[in-house]
């Protein structure tokens, strides 16, 4: 989707800046100035940058506008590029009426339209009624981005990238009617005039990344797999291997499905070269420029309580924080991934509080110790970096949880609160257990139900919160089945983590190394789902695992009978028993 229109003075590219983070050891964020080399092909931007409607409000957006187009030249009085035969430059007014647009122009700050109503979202895709009436344009924006789920500032950027509505201070009529480019495929003579109108192309291409989101195996691109993607509608010029990391960069291909080339983003500011595309840097380039970077912001993150875990695939190495500010940097730019809730710690006035410190290696490995002598130790005879006190854990008595210590051969070290687990990782992963490190509060974990969840064709979704088993059931295609089964939401020391990772269809399993196996194979990490209780523990069920080749669905069942139904009807394989609930 493209700008039909040409005239230099129509034809604006944009720039940005993009806020670098680096994580090591204290992970202090750094800032750099953006070049091509910062564009990430996969991840163009953040799902929850993207999703946030309630980035902006009606005034907020109007003030935007104002202040892109101070001046309107409604009456076109200002010269054009276009020069007349004498030589002498036409006015706007001139060159409008020549090419059947008189004055007025009117710009996107002063823009209003009388809007249909639009009940209940007129979909399953934007829930949210929109009510009719004369509305301006920062109105229309607001409302279309509440009713569909979508950041506002995403329908501005996206303005700005089909017509340059934004910043043109004597727009025409035609880039109202073609406004976001929804209708107007590159690859099409001419656009769909069904879409036409500003109100009609907000609303259209809000609801697309709604469909694209909802129906995600529909479209041609897809998250955590490898895409085959262009650089131009000139297939001759080539494509090359985009692993996308989430939806909202999906999306944005399956509406612009094009990559900027090397040419494009080596002149950010400008032109590159005959197999250059433009759209897909351009939302990029001018969203940073705009509102900041389209990956979440973790600058003003707050601190929680307890104590996360954080796992690296790659280096094998755990981080344990309470800083929300660490854990956004590092699994949101470091390949970490987040496992959640792992230990309860005290406040450092609590009596007999008792300093956990936090050390690092030059392998960028860390490793934690309530031993001054052990720390110091590390120090001097091994050259690991003493990083502070982490947080504080409370005196060994008769409630407190053991807090298991397990290292790797090469030195790399695990806590874990779960016996389960620390089993486990010794087992399977090759852990030496070195025993108690320090003690953790009780956890004062709670059963919680599961809800099971499947779409139409069968394939099923199952989640602990009922926020998100609301949103699917009243935004998509999903229905509701029931509690499948309880488990707990914290760990404790006979419980072991169920991840949940998502490929085709989503997956849970207790297993350290399928988890592992799974992303390397391009599934997408989300991290620990629950804590079930381990196998034989009493007054537990155990939960059968099944898996149908024919979608990769797989089902989750304490039922024998539905078992042994789903294999003889439906064209499931039993796994066997996965892990245990209440």
């Amino acid at each position: 989707m493209q700008i039909t229109r040409i005239n230099l003075q129509k034809i604006i590219f944009f720039g940005t800046i993009l806020l670098g983070l680096l994580l090591f050891f204290q992970l202090s964020p750094k800032t750099y100035a953006l070049t091509g080399s910062n564009f990430n092909p996969g991840r163009i931007i953040d799902n929850a940058v993207f999703y946030n409607s309630n980035s902006m409000t009606v005034q907020q957006i109007q003030t935007f506008l104002d202040a892109k187009v101070p001046s309107c030249d409604t009456q076109g009085l200002l010269l054009s590029s276009n020069t007349k035969p004498d030589g002498s430059h036409y006015t706007r007014a001139e060159w409008g009426a020549l090419n059947g647009n008189p004055i007025p122009f009117t710009c996107l700050k002063d823009y209003t339209q009388n809007v249909p109503a639009v009940v209940n979202g007129g979909s399953d895709l934007c829930t949210k009624s929109i009510t009719s009436g004369t509305k301006n344009a920062a109105r229309i924006i607001y409302d279309v981005a509440q009713a569909c789920s979508i950041n506002p500032k995403v329908l501005i950027v996206l303005l700005q990238k089909e017509q340059s509505l934004v910043t043109d201070d004597w727009p025409w009529n035609v880039q109202y009617q073609r406004a976001t480019g929804y209708g107007c495929p590159d690859t099409a003579p001419s656009c769909n005039s069904l879409y036409f109108g500003f109100f009609n192309q907000v609303y259209n291409a809000a609801k697309a990344f709604r469909r694209y989101e909802t129906n995600p195996t529909l479209f041609n691109y897809q998250v955590a797999k490898n895409n085959t993607i262009y650089y131009n509608p000139n297939l001759a010029c080539g494509s090359s291997t985009v692993f996308i990391e989430n939806q909202a960069t999906a999306s944005l291909y399956i509406y612009t499905p094009y990559q900027p080339n090397q040419a494009a983003l080596s002149n950010l500011y400008g032109t590159g070269d005959g197999c250059s595309s433009y759209g897909n840097r351009n939302f990029w380039r001018l969203f940073n420029d705009w509102f900041g970077s389209t990956q979440l912001d973790c600058s003003t993150s707050d601190v929680v309580g307890g104590v996360s875990r954080l796992y690296n695939p790659f280096s094998r190495d755990y981080i344990y924080t309470s800083n929300s500010i660490e854990i956004c940097l590092a699994s949101t730019y470091y390949g970490y991934l987040n496992d959640g809730y792992a230990i309860s710690t005290v406040s450092k006035v609590s009596a007999g509080a008792i300093p956990v410190y936090r050390l690092s290696g030059s392998r960028g490995d860390h490793f934690y110790t309530t031993s001054i002598a052990e720390r110091d130790a590390a120090i001097t005879s091994v050259g690991y970096v003493n990083e502070g006190i982490a947080f504080y854990s409370p005196p060994n008595g008769a409630t407190t949880v053991p807090v298991y210590r397990l290292r790797t051969p090469w030195g790399n070290h695990f806590y874990t609160t779960s016996i389960a687990e620390r089993d486990a990782a010794i087992t399977s992963m090759g852990y030496v257990n070195e025993g108690i490190a320090f003690y953790s509060p009780p956890n004062g974990a709670t059963t919680v139900p599961v809800y099971r969840l499947r779409t139409p064709w069968g394939s099923h979704f199952y989640t602990t919160s009922i926020a998100e088993r609301d949103y699917l059931v009243n935004n998509t295609s999903y229905i509701y089945e029931g509690i499948a089964f309880r488990v707990v939401t914290r760990p404790s020391t006979d419980s072991i983590p169920v991840y949940r990772l998502w490929g085709v269809n989503h997956i849970l399993t207790p297993s350290l190394m399928e988890r592992l196996a799974l992303i390397s194979m391009g599934f997408k990490n989300e991290n620990v789902s629950f804590y079930a209780p381990q196998l034989g523990t009493p007054g537990t069920k155990s939960i059968y695992r099944l898996y149908r080749p024919s979608d990769g669905d797989h089902l989750l069942t304490q039922y024998e009978e539905e078992k042994n139904t789903a294999v003889s009807h439906y064209g499931y394989i039993y796994e066997g028993v996965t892990f245990a609930a209440y």
